[in-house]
């Protein structure tokens, strides 16, 4: 059985099919739009890249083909579970956070250099949980050399805390405090970029729009990238709670 699952639904001219077949199971990315290709592109890389450094994958990719007008890429189908962006922080997706958190320290401390490379859309709904194991994927913003260590995490955080904050329309302290324990851990296990210290979600979200700002893309980046809604004054605030 073959099922669309997206249709230029992210902000590009990618399509999503999800194939079940007799022998086999994978996703399949496609787009017509040379505008696009390069996602398709960022797709092979990144799954390349994070399989020589996670040897609990193989074979991620099973074929892929990039043309000037065409790109396609097959990726092999997952188990597990993934806990959706919108819900925000609840119990489990603090747990599955904590276990990204562990996840990107043992994958991307294998990196000996100041710019690391950014997964790019490293939410929720792009973790799968399958016995406490993680796996990462939707790789299509993959650049190497791009951002500070954390980076990526620090976006998952401040992303799932919009949810939660657009949710209940108001500052929740139980969230913005598991951010800061986090935050605290994660320098304990590498020290984290001075920026990041001082004002992390202002620094999360400076780093974003330098990424796009440098991009050739016309995608509208405050849609596809939520923390960039948040007002001067909320930033502010949360960025003083988590450092005071």
């Amino acid at each position: 059985m073959i099922k669309l699952l997206r249709n230029a639904t992210h902000q590009n001219s990618i399509c999503l099919y999800s194939f079940n077949l007799i022998n086999s199971s994978f996703y399949r990315k496609t787009t017509y739009d040379k505008s696009s290709l390069c996602y398709i592109e960022n797709e092979i890389k990144g799954w390349q890249w994070y399989e020589k450094t996670n040897k609990s994958i193989s074979n991620s990719i099973l074929n892929h083909k990039l043309f000037s007008n065409f790109g396609l890429v097959d990726i092999k189908k997952i188990n597990g579970q993934i806990h959706p962006t919108w819900k925000g922080y609840t119990p489990q997706s603090k747990k599955t956070i904590v276990l990204a958190v562990e996840h990107y320290f043992r994958i991307w401390k294998k990196e000996h250099t100041h710019l690391y490379p950014i997964h790019g859309d490293l939410s929720l709904d792009n973790i799968i949980v399958n016995n406490n194991e993680i796996t990462f994927i939707d790789w299509e913003h993959f650049q190497t050399k791009a951002t500070p260590f954390w980076h990526d995490i620090f976006y998952l955080l401040f992303e799932t805390f919009w949810c939660t904050f657009r949710k209940n329309n108001k500052i929740c302290v139980d969230s913005l405090m598991f951010i800061k324990k986090t935050v605290q851990s994660m320098h304990n296990k590498k020290q984290l970029d001075s920026t990041y210290l001082k004002a992390p979600l202002k620094t999360t979200i400076n780093i974003v729009k330098q990424l796009w700002d440098e991009s050739d893309t016309s995608i509208r980046i405050n849609n596809k990238f939520p923390i960039l809604n948040f007002s001067n004054s909320e930033i502010l605030e949360i960025d003083t709670f988590i450092k005071k």
